[in-house]
């Protein structure tokens, strides 16, 4: 059971820090991919399309090379550590605690 509790909070750890790199990302472009409109004397500024056209750029070619290095591991792993808990097969000779 602590194997799993370990697995989860690295993946939260992930998961935080993947979403940490976005909003930065997303922020630095919306900043450098602005335009300004004159309107009725006042200059406002505005976020272009190409500043979204970025973020979902760069959001679909990192998710394609996250999945990409997840199939990479997966098949490239030993068969035992693709379980959490590989003692539940038997596969260690090991049995386990009821």
């Amino acid at each position: 059971m602590d194997g799993i509790r370990k697995n989860n909070c690295c993946h939260k750890i992930t998961y935080r820090s993947i979403n940490l790199l976005n909003s930065a990302l997303s922020g630095m472009f919306m900043q450098g991919y602005q335009y300004t409109v004159n309107m009725g004397g006042r200059l406002q500024c505005y976020i272009s399309s190409e500043a979204y056209k970025l973020i979902f750029l760069t959001a679909t070619i990192l998710s394609t090379i996250s999945i990409l290095l997840a199939v990479i591991l997966y098949r490239t792993s030993p068969p035992k550590c693709r379980n959490h808990l590989p003692e539940e097969k038997g596969d260690m000779g090991t049995k386990t605690k009821k």
